[in-house]
């Protein structure tokens, strides 16, 4: 058996082999996996296979176990400490493969099974059953065809343990099913699990004291995740001498606590007075300079181990995830605060173990001299990588968190360096700094919607307490330091969505039309792109704000000036995407439902640009959506005038209610004039035809809830039992349509047409268009 007591990752084929032997103690609870539990173990497995997205390993997750010594008969065994029933259950997986594989599959697949790798300690009905379930497993000759797996049930196996009997037919019976989709599918899932299913073996340092351990592991009441054990790991690289390991450990560990929490803005994962030192004293940018300023700022004094690193980084892992901070040293503010008691305000677009995998990829593409370190530290310090460890360059990675230990395991040479875990920590921090103040945010304090889709796109800073009140944590806009019409006087607040006041000047006018730009491009794509795995746009806008500053600090500082190149890259970013996505529109306007073209990110750029390039009706006044492009825009302008006046007296009405439009959870592109009206009409009696029904003129993003309840109603009855205000602006002007001169056959072409003139001039004007606007001086 191995001596290493290090956590590794394992394919599944590599932990069942002869070097193993787990054994299942008797404190641990008895099998209790049924057919639910079983199916979405091996479904999770066969849907993990994502060669599009080069997903190499499916993780399980880890397997704690405690390495103990067996007597002088008796070998050395590995006890099972957490992760026993998907231990379990596996080997039983395995089983059931092996009985059901035809020849040929089976010497593919090379699987061989020991009587010893599995055992339970005092529970000789188990053992029995999984020598009873084994014998069965090997029962194919070699020359036999497979046999029917179905036809087996409980009793066929007598007396011994049922859960694990009945676990076993599970798996014969969905193994079975899943097989009859095609001859090679068995062979596929074989491989996929044996050689790209992973799981980490964690062995427990050799002193841990396992009362300690499953106490903690109760209060905590789920096992570990990935990101403690990709901490944990991290942290077990900072050894220094005399007390310094433990001080790094401890500073690495406030460090990953705080950025871990995705629903506060990372200063408040720090006490008042180190806020202070490592954001300034209005706690708004970032101050400290490495890891040296962050261990004198969150570990001054002495922290005295009486263990060494390999058995303390372990413990000191599952005592920081439980340990919390609870005291509240400051007020909550009455305009724009943010109590400190209330950890729920915000609601993050990534949770933690998502952005932790997009701030790697980062980081591993802004070390530029990537190769050359790595050859160099191969050189001076003779570190071997396995052929399964492949470094991975930051394009290697996927933006996925299911690869998220693959991903640092692939990277030990590079974090067995204290210099590089300790600037990687420093790179964490400040990449969750500029993530909280640039990237958007759910404020669910101000929210009147019912999706969360209150965007808010703001920094923290400080008020500080007069009279012996208490500092104060307060947001206030990122890019713009004016007060909206229904918010307070006081300036640099976040107050809400009211309209501006007419009484500023030209540069605070761009500065909000920056900070409203911003904010609806990151929430276009945000409700686009839901699922946590496809937010490459993430990555994207950070890439963006690195090349335009990679400090920090002056990000802040500098907010305004910069503003206006983000919004340049985020249009540009947009329309490319546009472009792409729109590819070879022309051949689907009269077939636009269903088209890859006309998707929901389609759908929802046309209602920005709607929304941003619609012009003044009078340029002599102020009520314009926008300040108005260059000229470069006209082309676009006009088309989207086009669109608008369609509306017919409206067209020019009420921009106010235009312009407080945002973007919300719409998922599904539906028709205004219902499918199954048209087809019901076998005498061509309604207004419109199955030749216009599926034109892009007819559809529209809805929230797939709000349109089952009125699908099959006219255009008339439905926009009437719409909440008009909520939807999105094309719905809008369609409705606006179908309540003047009706929504009909003419109406449709003349709408499709219309978007086709928008859809060409974002296609064809330069890129540049978007790149200046009157009244913008930030230069």
């Amino acid at each position: 058996m191995s001596t290493q007591n290090e956590p590794c990752q394992y394919t599944i084929r590599e932990l069942f082999t002869s070097e193993f032997h787990f054994s299942i103690p008797l404190y641990q609870r008895a099998y209790a996996w049924g057919p639910n539990e079983i199916n979405t173990l091996i479904d999770d497995i066969i849907n993990a296979d994502d060669h599009d997205h080069r997903i190499d390993h499916y993780s399980l997750g880890s397997l704690v176990v405690h390495r103990m010594s067996g007597s002088e008969s008796t070998e050395d065994y590995l006890e099972v400490v957490d992760g026993q029933q998907r231990l379990t259950t596996l080997y039983l997986l395995i089983c059931g493969l092996r009985r059901i594989m035809n020849t040929a599959q089976r010497e593919w697949s090379g699987m061989r099974l020991s009587s010893r790798l599995l055992s339970f300690s005092n529970r000789p009905s188990s053992n029995h059953a999984l020598g009873r379930i084994l014998d069965d497993a090997r029962s194919v000759t070699e020359n036999s065809a497979s046999p029917a797996a179905t036809d087996l049930s409980i009793d066929d196996f007598g007396n011994g343990s049922d859960t694990l009997f009945s676990g076993y037919v599970a798996i014969l019976n969905h193994l079975t099913a899943c097989a009859k989709g095609a001859e090679d599918d068995l062979e596929s899932f074989s491989q996929r699990l044996l050689d790209h299913t992973q799981i980490l073996l964690m062995p427990l340092p050799e002193r841990t004291d396992l009362n300690h351990y499953f106490e903690i592991m109760n209060t905590r009441g789920v096992q570990l995740e990935p990101h403690e054990i990709a901490k944990a790991r991290l942290m077990s690289g900072l050894t220094g001498g005399d007390d310094s390991g433990a001080r790094d450990r401890n500073v690495f560990s406030k460090i990953w606590d705080a950025c871990s929490d995705m629903g506060r803005y990372v200063q408040m994962g720090f006490n008042p007075a180190q806020r202070t030192i490592l954001f300034g004293d209005d706690w708004s940018h970032p101050v400290f300079t490495d890891f040296d300023s962050l261990r004198g700022a969150l570990c001054p004094e002495h922290v005295t181990s009486e263990q060494t690193s390999a058995d303390t980084t372990l413990d000191e892992l599952l005592r920081s995830t439980v340990m919390i901070d609870n005291s509240k040293s400051t007020s909550s503010s009455d305009n724009g605060g943010a109590s400190e008691d209330d950890e729920s305000r915000f609601t993050s677009v990534l949770d933690f173990p998502n952005f932790l995998v997009q701030s790697l990829k980062l980081f591993l593409s802004a070390n530029e001299d990537y190769e050359n370190s790595f050859h160099e530290f191969i050189t001076n310090h003779s570190v071997e990588i396995s052929p399964a460890q492949t470094v991975r360059t930051a394009d290697d990675i996927v933006l996925n968190d299911a690869n998220l230990l693959r991903y640092f395991e692939t990277q030990r040479w590079y974090f067995s360096s204290e210099e590089w875990i300790k600037s990687f920590a420093v790179f964490l921090l400040n990449t969750r700094f500029v993530f909280d103040a640039f990237i958007i945010k759910s404020d669910t304090e101000n929210d009147k919607s019912s999706d969360h889709s209150h965007w808010s796109l703001g920094r923290l800073y400080k008020i500080s307490g007069r009279n012996d009140a208490g500092d104060t944590i307060a947001i206030t806009r990122t890019f713009s330091n004016i007060t909206t019409t229904d918010g307070d006087s006081n300036g640099d607040d976040y107050n809400g969505d009211g309209d501006v006041g007419a009484d500023i000047t030209a540069v605070e006018k761009s500065t909000y039309s920056f900070q409203n730009d911003i904010t609806m491009l990151e929430s276009m794509n945000q409700v686009t792109f839901t699922s946590m795995t496809s937010k490459t746009f993430v990555q994207d806008y950070l890439r963006s704000l690195y090349h335009i500053n990679s400090d920090p600090s002056e990000l802040i500082e500098k907010r305004y000036t910069i503003a206006k190149e983000f919004r340049t890259d985020l249009w540009n970013l947009a329309l490319d995407r546009f472009r792409e996505s729109a590819r070879g529109w022309e051949n689907d306007l009269r077939q636009a439902y269903g088209s890859p073209c006309f998707g929901i990110f389609t759908f929802n750029f046309i209602d920005y640009v709607l929304w941003r390039y619609r012009e003044a009706p009078n340029s002599s006044t102020d009520d314009s959506m926008r300040d108005g492009p260059d000229p470069n825009s006209v082309p676009l302008i006009a088309a989207v005038n086009q669109v608008w006046q369609q509306m017919g007296s409206d067209a020019n009405a009420g921009l106010s209610k235009f312009r407080s439009f945002t973007f919300r959870y719409r998922n599904s592109v539906e028709h205004l004039f219902p499918q199954d009206l048209v087809r019901r009409d076998a005498e061509g009696k309604l207004e419109v035809d199955k030749s216009h029904l599926n034109m892009l003129g007819n559809l529209c993003l809805l929230t797939r809830s709000e349109n089952s309840k009125r699908s099959n109603l006219n255009p008339k009855d439905k926009v009437g039992l719409f909440n008009i205000d909520d939807q999105s602006l094309k719905f809008r002007i369609m409705a606006a349509i179908t309540k003047g001169s009706g929504w009909d056959n003419d109406a449709i072409s003349t709408h499709t047409e219309n978007l086709s003139k928008v859809i060409s001039a974002l296609i064809k004007e330069p890129q540049e268009l978007y790149a200046v606007t009157l009244g913008e001086t930030l230069d």
